[in-house]
């Protein structure tokens, strides 16, 4: 196979309201598809500060808002959102990787995954859905990251998100999010289609 024949690469989204699970499920998929599959995670950059388990580089790039503004002008993000007074960006060497053949697996709100939609040929957009807003809530304040008017707000915009979604049903897939295992299964089994 020459380099002009080698397959183009795969992207996969997944998206999910605020304390959806997106972030804890993409990491253990890849964790086990880890010797099977060559999939890589994109790190995408955000204005906002880490959380006391992330880290810089492996879940986002955090940068200051100033950096990211500087980074908008430059042309270095595919696509950026501003989701609860943070903004948030995908690097736009993810179509310099999908040409190279490598397959991703990207994580992004709804609002992001709609304008990935728009920006790249098939995607593969997987839509997780919560069991209730109460266990959103629960999820978000075990975080014990935002404050009471944090939580409220990310609630609120996790009921738009569910609503669009409902509506416009963007995603190829919807996984519940009801059990962690099932749901991770659920997302390895479309991976596994989808790149057979």
């Amino acid at each position: 196979m020459t380099q002009h024949e080698k397959k183009h690469g795969k992207l996969f989204v997944i998206s999910a309201p605020s304390g959806g699970g997106k972030t804890s499920l993409t990491n253990c998929v890849i964790a086990k598809l880890s010797s099977s599959i060559p999939l890589e995670k994109v790190a995408t950059y955000t204005s906002r500060s880490p959380r006391f388990n992330e880290k810089n580089g492996k879940d986002y790039y955090f940068v200051s808002r100033t950096d990211f503004m500087k980074k908008i002008e430059d042309g270095f993000f595919l696509e950026t959102t501003e989701y609860n007074g943070e903004f948030y960006g995908s690097p736009a060497s993810i179509i310099t990787d999908l040409k190279k053949g490598k397959s991703l697996i990207l994580v992004a709100d709804w609002d992001g995954a709609k304008k990935i939609l728009s920006l790249i040929d098939n995607p593969v957009l997987i839509w997780i859905v919560p069991p209730s807003l109460d266990a959103l809530k629960e999820r978000i304040e075990m975080r014990g990251t935002e404050k009471p008017e944090q939580i409220e707000a990310r609630i609120k915009l996790a009921k738009v998100e569910l609503m669009h979604e409902r509506v416009s049903k963007i995603f190829n897939y919807w996984v519940f999010n009801d059990n962690f295992e099932r749901a991770t299964q659920e997302i390895i089994s479309i991976i596994q289609k989808e790149l057979a």
